[in-house]
Parts: structure tokens; sequence; C-alpha cells
């Protein structure tokens, strides 16, 4: 065979071989162009949903540090379409920046668009009870070594709950021993010369009695004058309307934080939110924590509630203590005698007697209260060496005077911590959107905002379409971690 012969066995080999190189590298191209388009289309939606998120308001980081997207962007509408509309720019952005510029013209390998794009669902921070605040408050407080506090605050509330369950039972025996005052009836004592005089039960501690029936603010200061005259429209806020839900998306890149238990919530609430010891500027109104407690619209029915409140709390540990204080039952007890005999009733000394004991232990409770606000301390199971108040004051309760006491390790704070954590965790964290809604609504922009419009966590679907006529689906779920 010539060597021109050979030649031509080999073009033909070369032209039986081409067609097969050729498809098997037209497929290895296509096959690379149709996975690339499949990461592409993962990254640029992971990267797009990250975007989303980063969005997060900024108001609410600053003031509670809590991380939400706020569907209504600024707008009085919310509408999770708006977060689609981000979702799809973002898409598409991700999608544009890549290219060759070839001969002058735009040439994408991939050729990539977001045909539909829609979102699946979302947690908002309003469901479940507001699930999602309680989960980002234990991600906050978790990190502050606050394991001494709240110990001791256990130990404190251990101490509380002791005599708080007797405080019906003490308000009650009162109220019983002055109806039974009331229904006894005069005595008509005849004179030599004819004349009847009808001889009535004078209650030595009936000023108390009515002293008690005025507002408690007045009670403790004497004048509201000076507590803030701050107000909220409850009706306006989350605890009040009807809410937005979201539909329950649980995202595997979530860390599940667990939801934060009662104490952690308290003290998020104190570290954030002002009280009648601690203001804050920022705060629309003023006793935040008292609002999260009693629900009112102003400052000071938030604080006449707290003030009543601690009344009974004292007046509960005062009289437990004072009936078992044998001096002061004696001098109780000699009154009472005399009233009786003046009235010619012997058998009423007890009901006299536990009168005046009971309108001393609540003067005490008055004064206890009043030295709270002030920034005092009082020791919350009383002895003959911290008691205050002599048995003279029942005669003119409007009289009572006293200044702060050093006296123990229950403060104002003390019981504020204490009926917080007494306080239902569903309510508490209601009432605190509240207050997070009023503050943000301050700020500019914001005067709109609702709590149960944001989110932070979200699902999404979408279709990627190629110009190579391609399509990729994708999906995926995000949180912040």
């Amino acid at each position: 065979m010539s060597r021109g012969e050979h030649k031509g066995y080999l073009t033909v080999f070369m032209a039986l071989c081409l067609p097969v190189l050729l498809t098997l590298f037209l497929t290895v191209i296509e096959g690379a162009r149709m996975n690339a388009i499949r990461l592409r289309s993962e990254i640029a939606a992971d990267t797009a949903m990250q975007s989303v998120l980063a969005e997060f308001h900024q108001e609410l980081y600053k003031q509670y540090d809590l991380f939400f997207v706020d569907t209504s962007y600024g707008t009085s509408q919310p509408s999770l379409a708006k977060t689609e509309d981000h979702l799809r720019t973002y898409l598409d952005g991700n999608f544009s920046t890549v290219g060759l510029h070839l001969f002058g013209s735009h040439v994408d390998f991939q050729n990539l668009r977001a045909s539909d794009v829609h979102i699946t669902g979302a947690r908002f921070a309003s469901d479940d009870g507001g699930k999602a605040v309680r989960e980002q408050i234990y991600a906050y407080m978790a990190a502050d070594p606050a394991g001494a506090v709240v110990s001791d605050i256990v130990n404190q509330i251990d101490v509380f709950e002791g005599i708080g369950r007797d405080i019906t039972y003490w308000e009650t025996a009162w109220e019983e021993n002055e109806a039974a005052l009331h229904e006894v009836p005069s005595v008509v004592e005849e004179h030599e010369d004819g004349t009847v005089e009808e001889i009535k039960l004078e209650n030595p501690a009936e000023e108390v009695t009515g002293f008690r029936l005025r507002p408690a603010l007045l009670q403790v200061f004497g004048t509201t004058q000076w507590i803030s005259e701050a107000r909220v429209d409850s009706g306006t806020l989350l605890s009040h309307r009807e809410l937005s839900h979201g539909m329950g998306v649980k995202p595997d890149s979530s860390h599940e934080y667990p939801e934060a238990d009662a104490l952690l919530l308290d003290e998020y609430i104190l570290e954030k939110c002002g009280t009648y010891r601690n203001k804050m500027e920022k705060n629309r109104l003023k006793y935040q924590a008292e609002y999260i407690l009693f629900g009112k619209d102003s400052d000071e029915a938030n604080l006449e509630k707290m003030a009543a409140r601690l009344l009974l709390i004292r007046n509960a540990a005062n009289c437990a203590y004072i009936f078992s204080d044998s001096v002061k039952c004696a001098e109780a007890d000699v009154v009472a005698a005399g009233v009786a005999f003046l009235v010619l009733q012997p058998e009423i000394q007890p009901l006299v007697k536990n009168a005046i004991l009971f309108g001393w232990a609540y003067l005490e409770s008055v004064l206890d209260v009043r030295s709270l606000f002030q920034g005092g301390s009082v020791p919350f199971l009383k002895t003959k060496g911290t008691w205050k108040t002599s048995l003279s004051s029942i005669f003119s309760p409007g009289g009572l005077s006293g200044e702060k006491k050093e006296g123990g390790m229950f403060t104002y704070e003390t019981y504020l911590r204490a009926l917080l954590y007494m306080e239902n965790i569903r309510t508490k964290t209601w009432r605190l959107m509240d207050m997070m809604e009023a503050d943000i609504r301050q700020t500019k922009g914001n005067e709109g905002f609702r709590m149960d419009a944001c989110f932070d966590t979200f699902a999404m679907e979408g279709t990627i379409a190629s110009s190579f006529g391609y399509t990729c689906g994708v999906k995926g779920a995000k949180t912040y971690n």
C-alpha cells in the first residue's frame, strides 16, 4: 500500500471520529451548562434570601436588639407581596451581573432570569403567642452571665410567694370584721330624769377605713401632680387588634433557640423597658414594665394599679406580723376594752381590737409603699425594730409621715420582678410587643409600624429560566441564626 493510501485511511478515520468527538464535546458542554444553571440558581436564591433578611428593621434592632423584617417597608400597607418583589429584584440582580463582553455584545453562557418567585410561608413576630420574639430574647439574654442574678431572684420570689397566698385571706378577714362591727346595734340608756340616750359604737379605726377608699396614689403621696401624663391608644396596639398570621415555617438552618423562660423574659423587660424607678427617654410610656403588668392606657393608671397591688401585698405581710406581736395586740386590746365599756357592750371588744390591728397594719403598709416608691427597701416580714408606725396613727391617717428607709432586701424592683414572674408569659409577650410598637411609631417613617407585620423566618419557591430553553426550580427557607 502506498504512502498516499495510508493518508487516505487516516483522513477517513478522522472524518468518522470527528462527529463522535464533537457530539461528546457538545454533550459535556451542555451538561456543564445545565449543572452550572442549577448551581448558580441555588447560590443566587440563597444569596437573595439572605439579602431579604439583611433588610431587618433598624429601629427595632437599635431599641430592642431584635431581628425582624417589616413587610410594610416604611409604608402604611404591610404585605408579603412587597417582600416577594424585593426577593425577585435580588435574584435578577444576581443573574444580571455576570457576562462576557465579546465583540461589543453582552453574552451570557447561561442567560438566566427569575420567571416565577413567590413566598410560601413566613413566621411573624406575633405567631404562637410571640414565640419568635421569645426565642430571639433567649438568644440575646443567654449571652449574659445571668446565673447568679437569676438565682437571687428565685430566692426572693420564693419568699414572696410564701406570703402572697395570704393576700386574699387578710382582705377578706378585714371586710368580715368591718361588716360585723356595722351590725352591732346601738345601746339605748334611760336616765333618771326620764331622758333616753342612744349610745352608738364609734370604731376607732373608722378614719383608716375611709382613708383606704381613696385612690392608692393619693394614699401614698397625697398628690399625683408629678406623675407622668403619657398615654397610648391601646386599641391600636397589638394586644387589642386582629393580627396577621404566618404559616409556621421552620427552616433547616435555624439554631432552634428555646423560648425565653419567665425569668429571662422578665430581665429583658427590665433592661429594655422603663419603670417608675428607671425611666427611659425613648419610651412612649415612661412606666412600661407597669404597663406590661396591668395593660392600662396611661402611666398614671398603671402606676395606680401598681400602688394598689403593693398595698395589698404589704398589708398581708404586716397583718401576719401584727397579729402575732403580743405587745401590739395588748395595746390594741386596751383601747378596744375602753370602747366596749363606753358603749356598754363588752362582747364587741374582740371585734374592735381586730379593727384597730387591721387599720394599724394598713397604715404601716402605706408608709412601706411610699418608701419603696422613693427608692428605699423594706423587709418582707417586719420585726419590732423595723415597724415604723405607732397606734396613734390610726386616728389621723392623712398625717402619716416617713421617709424612705433602708431595712431589707426587698425594693421596688424586687416587687416588680416578682409580679412580672407571676404574670402569664403570653400576656407579658403581647404587652411587650405593644410597647415596641408604641416606641417605634415615634420614629421617622414608622408611624404605622406593626409587630405582626414583621417576620424573622420565611420560605420561598421559584423557577429560574434560561434563554437556552432550560428551567430550574429553587426553594428554601431562611431565618436569623
